[in-house]
């Protein structure tokens, strides 16, 4: 190191002293000429009014002037005087030895338990000295109850997605009015809602006004859970306003509902597994199973399974033993033996068989995450199975001669010995869900290759002259390319010189063409393939089969 830098460094370090002993210094004369405090409660009742006594004293010998003191009620208080949290007052000069009191009083809101902090500071100037000096003290108040009792009346337990009503209660113990209030709910996990009453803000929200003391309300709910067995979900409630842009909790409640066991277990197989994925034009044979877990015996039951989804082709639903009405989604089974009487551990099965349509329209194009949904209700078990479908890649392979991408040249029909340029164009449409890391290939004969051009020039086109493979990395592909946006492509020219041997033939100029991705939703491969494309050039109506022979 330098001595130029040694010597830069001893100065801003004796800088850097000289404001610390200024700083200290000038807090040990705050301290020294004025004491500084507030008296306020320990602990008071959310909403209760109470008053703060800040005290200072001159320790001085001297008189101390042009005194302002800066008053911070705690956050989400409403002072008696004034609007504002902060209040600033100019007091008159204090001499030596001197003591003044000065009040504020205000309401403190907030959750039981809470730490409520006021804060105070004051400054002034010794007579005859042109310096300011600040003191600075602060004071907690523990809230010991809130303004706004808020309980659930949930039970204990229930069914696994069956429906049941639960409440939400509220009432003002508070003796100041408590305005703009908002109860806030979140749901576990697993948990749907099916109605609130009174209407909810987005079903998680309501605004509840004003609410003076002894006034409250109750929230009607309804909705199921879904979980395992045992498993423990739990609701929260919270009940407040909005102050300076904060959120200012006034209660909160917690409870906790443990999902049951039924007394039948219900389970479902698609296709022999548990977690088939469909794809479209499967076929799709359900195999519903039921078992008494109870210790009795249970006699004259009914099974009934609903279906849902817009992939499935109802018109093909065929249920063994089972009635389905015309035009109805629903199957009820009650004549099947083990339902009839199904004694303590005793099993039962029914089975139906159902189609997945091999397209349908997706209603926007917002709409992804195909799934088929069969709803089964059996004695008191209400179960939900969802079975993922897969979507559909669709590749377009086109293969021309008049075009406005590369202007092609060479002569038509082709002759042996002579290049011809054609442009081949791949497009790759998307239906149902987002697809990804999509790649499509083919490959050329000999006589074939391409020239290098692309469009567009940053598309991740590669081709291997060892295999002659032509390789085009797309990415990902949203649903609905294709339909409701544009379906990505790229085009690539290839020349083309016939042998001798392909004299009088219609030679292909690209073999089939595949595509293949990960679909982002059921995490399964899917693909498409287009067919080869010959010289004819079947969608290029400037080129026919007997010109697209080779002379």
């Amino acid at each position: 190191m330098s001595k130029k830098t040694l010597i830069m460094l001893g100065i801003t370090a004796l800088l850097m002293g000289i404001v610390l002993a200024w700083y200290w210094q000038r807090n040990a004369y705050s301290r020294e000429y004025m004491k500084l405090e507030i008296l306020a409660p320990a602990t008071a009742g959310a909403g209760e009014e109470i008053t703060y006594a800040v005290k200072y004293k001159n320790n001085s010998d001297f008189s101390l002037e042009q005194l302002i003191l800066v008053f911070d009620f705690p956050i989400g208080s409403i002072a008696a005087e004034g609007s504002q949290r902060r209040q600033t007052k100019e007091l008159g000069d204090i001499y030596p030895g001197q003591e003044q009191i000065i009040e504020f009083k205000g309401r403190l809101f907030g959750r039981q338990g809470e730490r409520k902090e006021a804060k105070a500071q004051l400054t002034y100037r010794p007579k005859n000295i042109s310096a300011k000096y600040e003191a600075q003290t602060s004071s907690v108040t523990l809230l010991s109850s809130s303004p706004v009792r808020l309980e659930w009346d949930l039970p204990a337990s229930a069914e696994n997605l069956k429906e049941f009503d639960f409440f939400l209660t509220y009432d003002s113990s508070s003796d100041y009015p408590l305005q703009d209030l908002l109860l806030k709910v979140e749901y576990p996990e697993g948990f749907e809602i099916v109605s609130t009453l009174p209407a909810s803000i987005g079903s998680r929200e309501w605004n509840i006004g004003l609410l003076n003391k002894d006034q409250g309300g109750k929230i009607s709910l309804k909705g199921n859970l879904q979980g395992s067995l045992g498993e423990v979900k739990t609701f929260k409630a919270t009940i407040g306003s909005w102050k300076e842009g904060t959120f200012l909790v006034l209660n909160e409640s917690t409870r906790a509902v443990e999902v049951a066991t039924p007394q039948v277990l219900v389970t479902q197989k698609v296709n022999g597994s548990s977690d088939y994925v469909a794809s479209p034009g499967d076929t799709l044979h359900y195999e519903i199973s039921f078992r008494n877990l109870s210790d009795q015996s249970l006699q004259n039951l009914s099974l009934v399974s609903t279906l849902e989804g817009r992939a499935l082709d109802f018109a093909t639903l065929n249920a063994s033993q089972g009635r389905v009405g015309q035009g109805d989604t629903s199957i009820l089974w009650d004549s099947v033996p083990q339902l009839k009487y199904l004694g303590p551990g005793d099993e039962g099965r029914v089975e139906f068989w159902i189609d997945v349509k091999d397209e349908w329209t997706r209603v926007s194009s917002r709409e992804e995450n195909f799934f088929v949904r069969n709803t089964v209700l059996v004695q008191n078990a209400k179960n939900r199975f969802d079975v993922k479908v897969n979507t559909q890649l669709d590749l377009e392979q086109k293969v021309l001669y008049q075009d406005e991408v590369f202007g092609n040249t060479g002569p038509i029909p082709p002759q042996v010995g002579i290049p011809t340029t054609y442009t081949v164009v791949w497009s790759v449409a998307n239906r149902y869900n987002d697809a990804r890391n999509i790649v499509v290939r083919a490959s050329m004969p000999l006589e074939v290759k391409p020239t290098g051009k692309q469009m567009p020039k940053s598309s991740q086109l590669s081709y291997n002259s060892e295999t002659r493979e032509v390789e085009w990395r797309a990415g990902d592909v949203a649903a609905g390319a294709g339909a409701q946006e544009e379906a990505p492509s790229v085009a690539f020219q290839i020349k083309f010189i016939p042998s001798a041997a392909q004299r009088g033939t219609v030679p292909q100029l690209v073999y089939e063409a595949r595509v293949e991705g990960e679909d982002a939703f059921t995490l399964r491969q899917v693909s498409d393939t287009a067919p080869a494309v010959s010289s004819a050039l079947p969608d290029d109506p400037s080129v026919s089969e007997e010109t697209g022979k080779v002379q």
